[in-house]
């Protein structure tokens, strides 16, 4: 088995979508443990929350929560402007819930984020 590499070497931020649960949470909880400051993203904030404070607690980092619908035409557009002012390096997406939602881009508007964070701002 190969190991994961270490994720702290791409940039002090990371943006994970689907973040409140299953494999987004997973990779939210893998990010925080290598110390990387996370930003949460799903629908859910309660839930963004709750796993906020609890891996600030846990792997002494920051994070933030952005509650946003990834479906919605001006979802990703929202995201992207409330992590303007950090500097994210990788960007993590799981934000559909079935096959048939398995698309991206879901809409016009976010098409230029399908390849890096970097290109989604600029």
């Amino acid at each position: 088995m190969t190991a994961v590499a270490d994720l702290s070497g791409y940039g002090p931020w990371a943006v994970i979508t689907g973040a409140s649960s299953g494999i987004g949470r997973a990779f939210a909880e893998r990010c925080a443990s290598d110390g990387l400051n996370v930003v949460l993203s799903a629908r859910s904030s309660e839930r963004l929350e709750e796993l906020g404070r609890t891996l600030s607690a846990t792997h002494h980092i920051a994070h933030r929560v952005v509650s946003v619908d990834l479906m919605h035409p001006g979802g990703a557009p929202d995201l992207i402007a409330a992590t303007a002012d950090l500097d994210v390096g990788p960007l993590i997406s799981k934000f559909w819930s079935s096959p048939a939602e398995m698309r991206w881009p879901p809409n016009d508007s976010s098409a230029r984020c399908s390849k890096t964070w970097s290109t989604c701002r600029g």
